[in-house]
Parts: structure tokens; sequence; C-alpha cells
């Protein structure tokens, strides 16, 4: 049907037009690019005034100074976007260091590019413009697709430091170098960058997250679906009915795993769930086979969970609150293995009664909890019982037999045919 539309229309098309109609036909995974796409934004392509500049190979890179002025420019007109790929958005301009940063730069703008370690920007493609010639004083570059990967803090200081004292950024320079890391397929390398750029700096665990690109994809996903997804640091950690970030979704996916100690880990230092994202727990968590669907659905299902324990909180006190506020991970896992796996697996939507089924449930499970635990371990701490690994795995082990069905014991009449002969023998 298309080739026919095709050579209807070419055939009684202007003769004066520069080319014939042609048709692309797109799969689903072109259309889900596409929209992706656009859930980034177009490429950032500056063009760049370098003094005192130098170049190297393999990859081509260009550095040197530029004056911070250029730098506030391109913070205020293109952030977030222009750090999208830092494990780190800005943190905001009060923190100590960043605070420090601004101070320098107000005070002594002429050393600022003494005292700072610069900035680092890694772009698709970077060519020279040969106004001014190629004199080493200043050098003029179109770099493309740029994105900031180490010096967040330095850009968005001088962006604050510029609404505060223009006069002063002005005559400050700040070191910047630019390398040229191709298109999407050497992904890899900006990420290389990324990391070993950051190395010395004080960061967390959580920041290293920030360069999975399962990360970014589930993302793209939530964002399709209206759903803002915040795993970077400086992101916020709003949460609303389409706001969630990296520590919820965590927890909910520790939860909601099959693995006890995922959700131990969780209670006990979240920060190790994210240790070392090559290999599990982490992988076990974040990984191709997690959806945005199934990631925003167990989230959900986790702030059910958290409502009823708040809920029941009221109803209790003492050492029986104590199992609400310390083993708020453990009743979540038991709730999530209770619950169809359907519902965990976003294979099917939450009911309209999922509240009131939740709350049936955290009921359900404390009572096994606390009847078990109160068994097993009386004298337990309980701040330092839900961080036990082995004590927990031997609750859940004995909760798990007390509901299993009784073993039917063999009569004396059902004995084989013969048995009794034998026996009397």
């Amino acid at each position: 049907m298309i080739l026919i539309c095709l050579a209807k229309y070419n055939d009684t098309a202007d003769p004066d037009a520069p080319e014939p109609l042609t048709a692309r036909i797109l799969k689903q995974v072109d259309v889900h690019c596409l929209v992706a796409r656009g859930t980034q934004g177009d490429p950032i392509d500056l063009e760049v005034a370098l003094f005192e500049w130098g170049e190297a190979k393999e990859p081509f890179a260009v550095y040197g100074q530029v004056a911070a002025s250029d730098v506030a420019t391109w913070w205020k007109r293109y952030y977030p976007q222009i750090v999208s790929q830092n494990i780190r958005m800005f943190l905001g301009a009060d923190t100590e260091v960043n605070a420090g940063l601004q101070s320098t730069l107000i005070s002594d703008p002429g050393h600022f590019w003494h005292f700072n370690n610069g900035i680092t920007v890694v772009c698709r493609e970077i060519k020279t413009k040969m106004l001014g010639g190629r004199s080493k004083d200043s050098g003029f570059f179109n770099c493309y697709d740029v994105r900031i990967v180490n010096g967040a803090q330095t850009a968005g200081s001088i962006a604050a430091a510029l609404d505060r004292k223009p006069e002063a950024v002005d005559k400050a320079r700040v070191h910047v170098r630019f390398i040229a890391v191709g298109d999407e397929a050497s992904d890899t390398l900006g990420n290389s960058i990324t990391k070993a750029t950051n190395t010395q700096n004080r960061i967390n665990r959580q920041d290293f997250v920030a360069l999975d690109p399962e990360q970014q994809r589930l993302r793209t996903e939530l964002s399709i679906e209206g759903i803002v997804y915040n795993y970077k640091s400086g992101e916020g950690t709003i949460r609303d009915p389409k706001t969630s970030d990296i520590d919820e979704a965590t927890v909910a996916l520790a939860c909601a795993s099959s693995e006890l100690s995922h959700s131990t880990q969780a209670k006990r230092e979240i920060g190790k769930l994210w240790e070392d994202t090559s290999k599990a727990p982490y992988k076990a968590l974040f990984n191709p086979s997690v959806s945005g669907i199934k990631l925003w659905q167990d989230i959900c299902l986790m702030r059910q969970i958290d409502k009823a324990l708040q809920h029941k909180l009221k109803d209790v006190e003492g050492r029986d609150s104590g199992y609400l506020i310390h083993g708020n991970r453990l009743i979540a896992h038991m709730v999530f293995q209770r619950l169809p796996a359907a519902l965990v697996n976003g294979a099917a939507p939450l009911p309209a009664d999922i509240e009131v089924q939740i709350e049936k449930l955290v009921g359900e499970v404390y009572d096994d909890l606390t009847a078990q635990a109160n068994e097993m371990y009386p004298q337990a701490y309980l701040a330092q019982l839900f961080k036990n690994q082995t004590k927990l795995a031997a609750i859940t082990k004995a909760i798990a037999a007390s509901k299993a069905p009784a073993a039917v014991m063999p009569s004396l009449n059902s004995r084989p045919m013969g048995s009794d002969a034998a026996a009397d023998e």
C-alpha cells in the first residue's frame, strides 16, 4: 500500500521538486528511541573561546582558560541538561564547598584559575575555527553535544557568583578541557572519563550509580509515563504521586526481592546495595529485566506498606511498637512475598482495594512476626535483631514452617498388605 501511494504521488508530483517522496518504515524500537531522545532534549553545541590553549590527540582534546562569565552563560542556558552525564547535579550554592568557591571567586577573581581544579567536558566532536589564526594565545572551537562530567559544582558556583557580583566574575578565568569521545557508541569512554575524574572527590556510593545506563533507561521509561525519577545527588528527594528517587526505588526493589538479604541490607546500610554496580546485590535489583512499570508499581506498593505500618503504630506501644519501627523492612519483605506475583512484577494493575489488602497483610505479618520472634529471641534488642541476617532467616523459616500444611502421618491400617506378617515373623 505504501509503495502504491508513493508511486502515485511521485507520478503526479511537481516536476521541479528536487527529489521524489520517500518513505521510511519505523519499528516499535525506533519510535521508542525517538520519544526517549525527546525526553533528553536537543544536543548542546557551544562556540568556545580558549585562552592559552593546548591540544591532545587520541582522543582529540583541547584545553585552556575560559572566561568564567562564559561558563555562567552555559550554566544558565543549559542546566540541568549540560550535566546530564555527570554523577551529581549541582548540590546548591549554600553547601560548604560551593560557598567557598563563590567566596574565592568574588574576593580574588584573578587567582580563581590557580585555586580551582577546573571543569572537564566531553563532546561528540570538536572543530577548530580558523578565526584569529592558530595562535596559542587564543583559539576558537565549535564543540558539539557537550556534557560537563566533572566540575558541576564549580560551574554552578560560578553562575551563583555571577548573580551576586558580576564584575568579579568578569575578571576570572577557569581551566576547562574538552574531550571528543565520538557518538553514542563511545559512551563507554565518556563514562570512564566521568568515573576517573571524580574518584579524587568526596562522593557517595550512590553517585557512581548515576553511570549505570540502567538508571537512565528507567528514567526514560518512567518519563514517558509522566513520572519523574531522580537518581543523581542534588536532584532532590521529592516524593509525590508522580515523583520518586533512587533511595526509595532501591528500598522498594530490595523488599520486593525474594532474597531476604536484600531487605536486611536495606535496613542495615542501603549504600552497600550500590557498592559495585557490576555485580550483585546491585545487579540483582537493577537489571534489564526490571521495567519502569515494575519499578513504579513496587514503589507504590512500598508506599502502601509504609502507610499501613504508620497506621498500625498508633495502636501499639512499648516493645510491640519496636517491631513496626525496627522491623519495617522485614515486614515489607514478607508482605511482598504474600502478594500475587503479577502485582509485584507490574504485570497487573493495582486493584482498587489495594490499600485494604495491604492493611490486612501487614496485620497478619505483624502477628506472625511478633509471636515467632518473642518465642525465639525474647531478650533480643530489636534495633540489632532486624539487622541480623542469620536470625531473621531463622525467624522467617520458622514462620513459613508454621504456615505449611501439616504432614499426614500414615496410620497402622495403611501399611502395605503382608507387612504385619513380616513383622510377626
